[in-house]
C-alpha cells in the first residue's frame, strides 16, 4: 500500500472554537496528501484519508493521537486513554492540541494474498524414530520432514518436525495440523497437569522474576518521564525507580540514576515505620526532607529528593 502524511504543529487549547478554526488547515492537508498519491498514479476513489489530533496535558510533552471529534468527546476519550496508559488523570488540567496529522492510504497496491493449497488426505509417513526428554521423562517420537507435510495432515504428539532452520517439538498432549495456507498449527488436546512449585531456588525462575521486577521499575520510570512537567525529570532524567517488598527490602531497581538508591531504601523504611499498621493498598506517600506526609491522590511526583511508595496488598 502507498501512504502519504502531513503534520502541522498547533499548540492550542482544546475547545470547540479551536476545532472550528482548524477546518481550513485540515482541508489543506487533505488536498496535499491526496495530490501526492494521485501523482503516483492512484485514482482518488482508491484513497482513504484519516485525520488525528495529538492531545496532551498542558506542561506535559507526551501527546496521544485521536480521530477528530467534538471537544467533549475528545476530552472524554483523552481522559480514558490517559488513565489506562499512565494510571491517573487531572480533571482540572488544560488539554492542548499539540499537533494535527492527516494520513492518506491507497489500497491499489495491496500485498499478495496467502494462497489456499488443496488438502491431502491420509496419514503422513515419518522419516525416522528417536527419543527426546521432556517434563521429567523420555518419550519415543517419530520424526517428520517438513517438506513431507501438506495441508490436511495431522500429527499427535510426541513427535518432531524437522525444518531446514528449526525443529518443531510436538509434546505429549498436543496436536499438530497443517492449515490450508500450509502453516503448522499446534493445539493442546490434553489439560495441563497442575505443577507444584518447589521451595528450592531455581536459577532460571530467579532470572525470570529478576527481569520481571526490573521491567516494572523501568516502566515506572517511563510513565514518570512521559507525564512529568519538571525539566529535571523529563529532560535531565534525574530520577530513580525501584520495587520493594513488604518488609521494605529492595527487590529490583531500574538503571536510572543510581545515586538515589543509596538513600531510597532508608526513606521507604522511615515511611513504613511512621505509618505502620495504617498503610492500605492504593496509598501514596511523599518524603522530601520533612516528616512523611500521607496523600490519597492517585499520582505522585518523584525527584532527586522525594520518593513514593505503593504498599503491597
Amino acid at each position: 500500500k502507498m501512504r502519504a502524511s502531513r503534520t502541522r504543529s498547533v499548540e492550542a487549547t482544546l475547545s470547540q472554537q479551536t476545532l472550528a478554526s482548524l477546518q481550513s488547515l485540515i482541508a489543506e492537508l487533505h488536498g496535499d496528501v491526496i495530490a501526492e498519491l494521485a501523482g503516483q498514479g492512484t485514482t482518488e476513489n482508491e484513497i482513504s484519508v484519516v485525520t488525528f489530533l495529538h492531545l496532551r496535558y498542558a506542561g506535559s510533552e507526551t501527546a496521544l493521537p485521536f480521530p477528530v471529534a467534538g471537544s467533549d468527546a475528545l476530552c472524554a476519550a483523552f481522559a480514558d486513554r490517559h488513565q489506562k496508559r499512565f494510571g491517573f488523570t487531572v480533571p482540572d488540567k488544560t488539554i492542548v492540541i499539540a499537533m494535527l496529522e492527516v494520513e492518506a492510504e491507497s489500497g491499489a497496491n495491496a500485498g499478495p494474498q496467502t494462497p489456499k493449497i488443496p488438502g491431502i488426505s491420509g496419514v503422513p509417513e515419518y522419516a525416522a524414530a528417536t527419543r527426546f526428554y521432556s517434563r521429567g521423562s523420555w518419550h519415543n517420537a517419530p520424526v517428520y520432514l517438513r517438506d513431507a507435510l501438506h495441508p490436511g495432515h495431522a500429527i499427535d504428539g510426541p513427535a518432531l518436525v524437522i525444518e531446514p532452520h528449526q525443529t518443531v517439538v510436538v509434546e505429549q498432549g498436543w496436536h499438530l495440523s497443517v492449515s490450508p495456507a500450509n502453516d503448522l498449527l499446534l493445539t493442546r488436546v490434553m489439560p495441563r497437569k497442575r505443577e507444584v512449585v518447589s521451595q528450592k531456588a531455581d536459577p532460571v525462575l530467579i532470572e525470570v522474576f529478576n527481569n520481571l521486577f526490573m521491567a516494572i521499575a523501568e516502566q515506572m520510570g517511563e510513565a514518570l518521564r512521559a507525564t512529568a512537567q519538571s525539566v529535571n525529570i523529563k529532560e535531565r532524567l534525574d530520577f530513580s525507580c525501584a520495587v520493594f517488598d513488604p518488609g521494605g527490602e529492595l527487590v529490583a531497581n531500574a538503571p536510572h540514576l543510581p545515586v538515589h538508591l543509596g538513600s531510597m531504601d532508608r526513606s521507604v523504611e522511615s515511611v513504613m515505620r511512621a505509618h505502620r499498621g495504617t498503610m492500605r493498598p492504593g496509598d501514596v506517600f511523599m518524603l522530601n526532607a520533612t516528616p512523611p506526609s500521607r496523600s490519597r491522590a492517585p499520582r505522585c511526583c518523584t525527584c532527586s529528593a522525594s520518593w513514593s511508595m505503593k504498599p503491597f496488598p
